[in-house]
């Protein structure tokens, strides 16, 4: 089970939640997991445990020689990439480019800052046991909190996050990919991404961590009283219907009936606003 300080990362578990489901729908392996009915924690199963014992596992820090201090160290080409080559057997090597190359397009579409050595592994059964990559884990859409967030090893030689041609460069260099084999991964990761719009606008309706069209649209968000004034996302406006149209039409995943309050104009900017929904 993992829980963070909700005051610090608002959502972060809902966050790990549907980057796992997007890379659950892009077809990698994922071990079990779940959100809690508060959604303040994600239960995930661990993938190095098995009914006969532990399986062994080494992230890429350790297959590169580093400490966990040095997780950011280097760049994806050579600390990735090429190391993945040196410790998976020849026969695997070309299937396991490709899914790191499908894992990295992934992380650079939810901008997952945090795609560090650690957070990349692989598995095997006992000491002459052979290797394979471990299931995707500890994903994130680190942009959430940190906007300004870039990628936390160098692609190309940067950490800014690459437009296309430099995904589509390490793809033909380092997973022996073509034109068309990444063409299909970065359209597969966009019809991944859309198949969780829906439910993600759907958790996050009455959360105040708002993630999508509400506040570009001037709504707020108001923590309510307990009592009498529910946790909701408001706006005023002229137009009722058209707003209703609208919140129908762009973020419920079903149509509803949502409250509407008339306030005359002598009591829009009074505390009693509320109060009026009772009487």
């Amino acid at each position: 089970m993992k829980l963070w300080d909700a005051a610090e990362y608002p959502e972060l578990a809902a966050n790990e939640y549907f980057c796992l489901q997007a890379a659950k729908a892009f077809g990698f392996p994922v071990p079990h997991f779940e959100l809690s009915d508060d959604g303040a924690a994600l239960v995930i199963d661990r993938f190095d445990l098995t009914e006969t014992g532990y399986l062994g596992f080494e992230d890429f820090c350790v297959l590169n020689g580093f400490g966990t201090a040095q997780k950011y160290k280097g760049s994806y080409e050579m600390r990735l990439f090429k190391r993945a080559r040196e410790f998976l057997p020849t026969s695997e090597g070309q299937a396991a480019a490709k899914q790191l190359f499908r894992l990295l397009v992934l992380n650079c579409a939810i901008r997952n800052g945090d795609a560090h050595l650690k957070n990349f592994g692989i598995l095997y059964d006992g000491v002459e046991g052979q290797a394979r990559l471990a299931p995707v884990y500890d994903l994130v859409t680190t942009a959430a909190y940190l906007p300004k967030d870039a990628m936390a090893l160098t692609l190309d030689g940067s950490t800014d996050w690459p437009d296309p041609a430099h995904p589509q460069k390490l793809g033909h260099i380092r997973a022996d990919l073509s034109a068309r084999d990444i063409a299909e991964i970065f359209e597969a990761t966009a019809d991944a991404l859309a198949q969780l719009a829906k439910p993600l606008q759907a958790h996050f309706k009455n959360s105040e961590y708002e993630v999508g069209a509400r506040k570009q649209r001037g709504y707020r968000w108001d923590a309510g009283d307990g009592d009498v004034r529910p946790k909701a996302w408001w706006i005023t406006t002229e137009n009722v219907e058209d707003e209703l149209t609208w919140l129908n039409a762009e973020i419920y995943a079903t149509p509803r009936t949502v409250p509407v309050i008339d306030v005359p104009p002598t009591r829009r900017y009074s505390s009693r606003v509320w109060d009026m929904t009772n009487g």
